[in-house]
């Protein structure tokens, strides 16, 4: 099941998942086949820019639902108990309620560069 849905053009090609309230500095990629940087409360993911065209963000909460590979695994910090998925510019954004303050994230690509698709599995 889709909790929320994100759809649209992220300019320079940077997908943001935080903690509403989080204005933690997010480290620069270590490479550039690097999909994902994360900071405790933040983290970035590469897909497409938008001049190439629209990507699809799905957060979900359960394997059924995912497609694609699996480019990351960890946790994030959520001391709000609301996780923002935006653009760069927070443009478009989408939020979810967590029922705690700690969360495990898994992040699929369907294309290791030039991502169109993206889903966010969220875990305990």
């Amino acid at each position: 099941m889709h909790i929320a849905e994100l759809n649209g053009g992220f300019q320079w090609g940077v997908l943001l998942v935080t903690d509403a309230n989080s204005s933690e500095q997010i480290p620069d990629w270590s490479s550039r086949s690097q999909r994902v940087t994360t900071a405790r409360s933040a983290l970035v993911v590469r897909v497409m820019p938008d001049i190439e065209g629209d990507v699809a963000i799905h957060v979900v909460n359960s394997e059924d639902d995912v497609e694609g590979t699996r480019v990351y695994s960890g946790r994030l910090t959520v001391p709000s108990r609301i996780l923002r998925v935006q653009d760069a510019l927070g443009e478009k954004s989408t939020a979810v309620t967590l029922d705690k303050d700690d969360i495990g994230i898994e992040i699929y690509l369907d294309e290791p560069e030039w991502a169109t698709s993206v889903d966010l599995l969220l875990r305990e």
